[in-house]
C-alpha cells in the first residue's frame, strides 16, 4: 500500500518480537509489489532475526500467513493491488464509499487502505468506517486500516494521540471485525526514525495484543518497516547492509 514501503504481515498467534512474521521486501519505485518475502523475527533485546516458522493450517474462509506467502480464503496464494482512499479524521474530504465500483470494476484493484488519524482535526466526511468496510468488502476488496499518527515516531504511553488510545481503537476495530477476513489492521504508518528499536517493538507488541489476545480475533496484521516504512536506515539509494537495516 506504499511506495517503496517494507511490510510485515503478522500470522495469528504471533507477537512482533516472535518468529511468526512475514517481511514483504520493498518493490520497485513505481510502486509494483515487492518481489522478495522472507521470515524473521525481531527480538527487542538482541534485535536479532531467528530461523522463519510457518503458521497453523489457515482456518476455512481465513487469510493467513503461511511461511512466506499469504493465503486467501480459497487457499491460493495473495498478492495484493490496491490504492489508498480518505478515512475517519483524514485530510481530503472526497467521500470514499462513491468510488467503491470504480475502484472494484473498473481499475480492478482487490485492496484498499483507509488512512485514518485518531488525533483531532482533519474531515468527517468518512467516519463512518462501517460503510466503508461494507461497501468494499462486499465487492470482495480487502480493507486495510491504518493509523497515520505518529509518523516518523511511534504511538507510547505520553504521546498525543496515545499508545493507549490506539490500543483501543484496534480492540474495537478487531471486536466489530473479528468474524470479517477481508478487514485487515495496519498498526501504524510510516513508524520510527533510521533502525529498529525497543520502542518500535513495545508499541506493536501493545497493539497487536489488543488485537490477538483481547480481541481474539484473526485478522491479518500488517507492520510497517521500522525506518518509516522502509528498511533502507536511511541510507538513501545505497545498498540495506546489516549495519542500516
Amino acid at each position: 500500500p506504499m511506495k517503496g514501503s517494507a511490510l510485515l504481515l503478522v500470522a495469528a498467534g504471533a507477537a512482533v518480537a516472535c518468529t511468526e512474521v512475514v517481511v514483504l521486501g520493498r518493490g520497485a519505485d513505481d510502486g509494483s509489489p515487492a518481489d522478495a518475502a522472507v521470515a524473521e523475527a525481531l527480538p527487542c533485546d538482541a534485535l536479532a532475526g531467528a530461523a522463519p516458522t510457518e503458521t497453523a493450517v489457515p482456518r476455512p474462509g481465513r487469510f493467513a500467513v503461511v511461511g512466506s506467502r499469504v493465503v486467501g480464503p480459497t487457499g491460493a496464494t495473495v498478492v495484493l493491488r490496491g490504492v489508498n482512499v480518505n478515512g475517519p479524521r483524514w485530510v481530503w474530504d472526497r467521500e470514499t464509499t462513491q468510488d467503491a465500483a470504480l475502484i472494484a470494476e473498473t481499475w480492478r484493484f482487490d485492496a484498499v487502505r483507509v488512512n485514518s488519524f485518531l488525533r483531532p482535526g482533519g474531515f468527517a466526511t468518512n467516519d463512518d468506517l462501517d460503510a466503508i468496510v461494507a461497501a468494499f468488502t462486499g465487492r470482495g476488496l480487502v480493507v486495510i486500516v491504518d493509523l497515520h499518527d505518529h509518523t516518523g515516531a511511534y504511538f507510547a504511553p505520553t504521546s498525543s494521540p496515545s499508545l493507549g488510545e490506539a490500543t483501543a481503537f484496534f480492540r474495537d476495530l478487531a471486536l466489530r471485525y473479528r468474524d470479517n477476513p477481508y478487514v485487515w489492521f495496519d498498526l501504524q504508518a510510516k513508524p520510527g526514525g533510521c533502525r529498529l528499536e525497543c520502542a518500535f517493538v513495545d508499541a506493536h507488541d501493545a497493539l497487536l495484543a489488543a488485537i490477538r489476545k483481547d480481541a481474539a480475533a484473526d485478522n491479518l496484521v500488517v507492520v510497517h518497516g521500522a525506518a518509516r516504512g522502509t528498511e533502507d536506515g536511511c541510507t538513501g539509494d545505497a545498498p540495506v547492509t546489516a549495519d542500516t537495516s
